[in-house]
């Protein structure tokens, strides 16, 4: 009963989930990134609504989606490449007359120590998106399939 009382009061919002669980209905994706992309770098990248693999090694678990303000904070995994382990911020925009590519992403942070850290880590500019993303572009997405 009282775990059931917990989770009314979390989807209510009347409690934050803490960042280390699952991402819940309070943060939904945003529908458009969901699904297999190609970037305008030739890397594909598969997202859903809990992870984000870039490639065959990066994966990143999505523990918090924020679609109004267009990011998403992400665990490192433990067995990546670089960076293994710690936090990153993913900050994101949809494009309008650039087909193929439907939207675009700049990783704001992606060695934080933190949860709290690589949500503070604001860089991107939407406004600028060729040069937004800490001196250089965001990344281009087109859908697969």
């Amino acid at each position: 009963m009282a775990a059931s009382m917990l989770t009314g009061l979390v989807l209510s919002g009347a409690v934050s989930p803490q960042p280390h669980q699952t991402p819940s209905e309070q943060w939904p994706p945003a529908a458009f990134m969901l699904g297999k992309f190609d970037d305008d770098y030739g890397s594909t990248h598969v997202v859903t609504r809990e992870v984000w693999m870039h490639g065959k090694s990066a994966r990143y678990e999505i523990v918090r989606w924020n679609a109004k303000e267009q990011y998403l904070i992400a665990h490192n995994a433990a067995t990546n490449p670089s960076e293994a382990g710690l936090w990153s911020r993913f900050d994101w925009m949809p494009l309008e007359n650039m087909p193929p590519f439907t939207w675009a992403f700049c990783m704001s942070a992606y060695k934080a120590e933190s949860f709290e850290e690589a949500e503070k880590t604001t860089i991107a500019k939407r406004d600028a998106p060729k040069t937004g993303c800490n001196g250089f572009p965001f990344t281009r997405m087109k859908k697969l399939g």
